[in-house]
């Protein structure tokens, strides 16, 4: 068997996906807690990733964000893990939407030839 970086694996209802391959050494292997889908920028329908295994961290308690309500929980900020996806660019301002129908909004993207990691905004009604 020959794992690439990006391979997804799946064992019984778990999924990881292939991050790093060194020499002698296992592959580095990203576990994913939840699928997600990756819309456009608010107000675009236009649907780009569809039930990709991914990792969604809490990262961040809120403490510097605010809604602009007096009194209002302050949403907390998330670390979003996703495999190398040929031809696909996550970009600031996209949507995602997990299988739990939370939803974010992306922050700040870091590609790499191992993965995209973003840091995401849970929205608030």
């Amino acid at each position: 068997m020959s794992l690439h970086i990006g391979d997804v694996l799946e064992q019984e209802e778990r999924f990881h996906f292939v991050s790093g391959i060194e020499t002698y050494r296992p592959p580095l292997c990203v576990a994913c807690n939840t699928r997600v889908s990756v819309f456009g920028m608010r107000g675009v329908t236009q649907i780009h990733v569809e039930h990709c295994p991914a990792s969604v961290v809490l990262i961040g308690k809120g403490e510097d964000r605010h809604s602009g309500m007096p009194g209002a929980l302050r949403a907390g900020s998330y670390m979003l893990y996703l495999p190398v996806l040929p031809g696909f660019y996550l970009t600031p301002y996209m949507q995602i939407i997990d299988e739990l129908d939370f939803r974010y909004i992306v922050d700040a993207v870091e590609t790499s030839q191992n993965g995209t990691r973003a840091i995401l905004s849970l929205q608030q009604v």
